[in-house]
């Protein structure tokens, strides 16, 4: 069944939030740039666009691994410390979390994304994206929702990180027993107390795919389309190649994929049937 299919990438999120504060008066601005140190507890796209684009800082500020100081400037949190790290820099600077995901005004500056979808593309019928935390989806549902109630908003997530599918099933926020083991390595966090009941009242379905059906849909966007993206990336695309979504009705013809970043370490491409070193 042929569809139509556009792929757009974010360009918003935690910049809502620090622009918000900037249009404040001064004495209501402690926590932008100057006065009080940003606290990210995310993976790349968060911190990274964070500090050049809002703090016009390097992108890669202190980088924290297991409790440990890696660099200078200011701090990006990683692997299973990063939590606790992130709360203690907290307590020791009186910094300010700007959560990747739970914040709501990071929230709002995903919303930007379906604005920019409903610009480019008038009668999409469908979107679908990552989910994770959920912050994304999240952003993008209530944005289209409220202006297109009518379109369909879908998420996808790997089998093995599937707590925003049981979630929805179960009626109930179902959180990973465990730490997953995926290819898609930004989603392995659970969808939150703030973006569980965005998703269970405006996401009309999740699609989970199995980490095979990843790396083939991350490689044919790589081989086909000529875009460097990440794995996560690639679970929009991997679901709408699925067979369950190729059971929806035909009626659903225009499609956007949302293409969610491009974090790709190139030394290490096992993952993509690419042995390490070779031509």
């Amino acid at each position: 069944m042929a569809r139509a299919l556009w792929t757009v990438s974010p360009t918003t999120s935690a910049i809502n939030k620090e622009l918000q504060k900037k249009r404040r008066p001064q004495e209501e601005r402690s926590c932008t740039i100057g006065y009080r140190l940003k606290v990210v507890n995310s993976a790349k796209k968060h911190s990274n666009g964070l500090a050049a684009r809002v703090f016009r800082a390097p992108p890669v500020a202190k980088m924290i691994e297991n409790g440990e100081s890696k660099n200078n400037s200011d701090r990006l949190l990683k692997k299973k410390s990063r939590v606790e790290t992130a709360y203690r820099t907290i307590a020791e600077t009186q910094g300010i979390l700007v959560h990747p995901n739970q914040d709501p005004l990071v929230i709002a500056g995903q919303g930007t994304i379906g604005l920019e979808i409903l610009q480019q593309v008038p009668d999409v019928q469908a979107v679908v994206a990552p989910v994770g935390g959920g912050g994304l989806i999240s952003g993008i549902a209530v944005a289209i929702k409220t202006q297109r109630p009518e379109v369909k908003i879908y998420a996808a997530e790997p089998e093995n990180a599937d707590d925003c599918y049981w979630s929805k099933r179960s009626g109930r926020l179902t959180p990973n027993a465990s730490p997953p083991v995926t290819l898609a390595d930004a989603v392995k966090t659970s969808i939150g107390a703030n973006t569980w009941p965005i998703i269970r009242d405006l996401v009309d379905d999740v699609f989970t795919v199995s980490e095979e059906e990843i790396q083939n849909a991350t490689r044919l966007i790589w081989e086909r389309a000529k875009l460097v993206i990440e794995p996560t990336a690639g679970l929009g695309v991997a679901a709408v190649l699925s067979q369950p979504f190729r059971d929806i009705p035909s009626s659903l013809r225009k499609v956007c994929v949302v293409l969610c970043g491009g974090n790709v370490d190139l030394d290490s491409l096992q993952w993509l049937g690419v042995p390490s070193g070779t031509d």
